[in-house]
């Protein structure tokens, strides 16, 4: 009967390491992307070389595991990597999210982050920005809005005085118009050239209630101008509403930007959305705050914006059920109940911290 019984476990120990190689495996498969300063590969042939890739080597040392890196080209492949067991191991700047929890196993969290917005930072000529704002439909709406409230006081004016005054409003249409037109407008403005004068009393109250309500249309116009001008600056999530806005698809700025009302676009690599930042085919960038704040260290042109939103953790992605979970928890509670996680944040990412 013993004999039986080590021989029942021998099977189920011999199934269980040819079910699950990489659990008894010499080296560990470890995938990751670029992501900087996260994350850098500069080839498949070299080492990468980031905050991500230095605290896995601290991780890796503790564990006493070899490892060898996988590359992928977007965190989504990285993902799906991980979940299918392809890699053992996934760390780049995976945010931890329910979403993602459902078919994955975190570590905790090992660095504390959000999500910013990144503009281009180009200063504009200023007959450039004169041009733009005039020819804006916020411009052109208010400009329509003042002449045909003008127009139309110029009628009632005209049709009142040009019979009993045709020295100031000529009894011609088109002349008369003109010249109630041009009266409208110059009263609007608080001109008040003189050189065309309303006699009749009806005449003299139109162009009482004129010189008041025309107060509020030239406020309505000089407000529209300078809203026209505010709306183009962007400082913060709301300032995004209705704009173009590039996203890296399978990532949490994708993700949560889609419930925004921003007209979205999704591209593959951030380098992609850079280029179509600086071509101005997009109004702003959106995701990590790391990764972005790099950019803009390094790019002249770009410009980081507004706080932190979205509050997001980055934690090591693992297959579900893997025995690697538990030992490398306590190793990253060590590494930051000792600073290590602070000076490693410090070294890579300074302006950050």
């Amino acid at each position: 009967m013993p004999y039986r019984k080590f021989c029942l476990w021998g099977l189920v120990a011999l199934g269980y390491v040819l079910v699950s190689p990489s659990v008894f495996a010499k080296t560990l498969r470890v995938g990751t992307n670029p992501l900087p300063p996260l994350v850098f590969v500069k080839s498949t042939q070299e080492q990468p070389v980031g905050y991500s890739i230095e605290l896995w080597d601290k991780v890796a040392r503790q564990l006493k595991v070899e490892y060898e890196f996988v590359v992928f080209d977007s965190t989504a492949e990285l993902l799906e990597a991980v979940k299918l067991g392809n890699v053992d191991v996934g760390i780049s700047g995976i945010t931890i999210t329910s979403d993602r929890e459902q078919y994955l196993d975190f570590s905790q969290s090992y660095y504390e982050t959000g999500l910013q917005i990144l503009i281009l930072d180009q200063p504009k000529h200023p007959i450039l920005a004169f041009f733009q704002y005039f020819i804006s439909w916020t411009t052109l709406q208010a400009l329509g809005v003042l002449l045909v409230v003008s127009l139309a006081i110029a009628h009632l004016v005209w049709f009142f005085e040009h019979r009993s005054n045709p020295q100031m409003f000529a009894k011609s249409y088109l002349l008369g118009i003109w010249e109630a037109f041009w009266w409208a407008i110059v009263t609007a403005a608080t001109v008040g050239y003189g050189d065309r004068v309303p006699k009749g009393f009806i005449g003299r109250l139109i162009a009482l209630f004129w010189m008041l309500f025309g107060i509020f249309i030239f406020a309505y116009f000089t407000a529209s101008i300078t809203a026209n001008k505010i709306q183009e600056q962007i400082s913060g999530p709301k300032d995004l509403d209705g704009k173009r806005v590039a996203v890296i698809g399978g990532t949490t700025s994708a993700s949560y930007m889609q419930t925004r009302p921003v007209k979205l676009v999704r591209f593959k690599r951030w380098q992609q959305a850079y280029e179509a930042l600086n071509a101005g085919e997009v109004d702003a960038v959106v995701g990590d705050a790391p990764t972005l704040r790099y950019e803009a260290a390094r790019t002249p042109e770009f410009r980081v914006v507004g706080r932190l939103f979205n509050q997001q953790d980055y934690g090591i992605a693992l297959p579900t059920g893997s025995t690697y979970r538990k030992p490398i928890n306590i190793i990253l509670l060590k590494l930051k109940e000792q600073e290590d996680l602070k000076v490693l944040a410090q070294k890579w990412f300074p302006d950050n911290e």
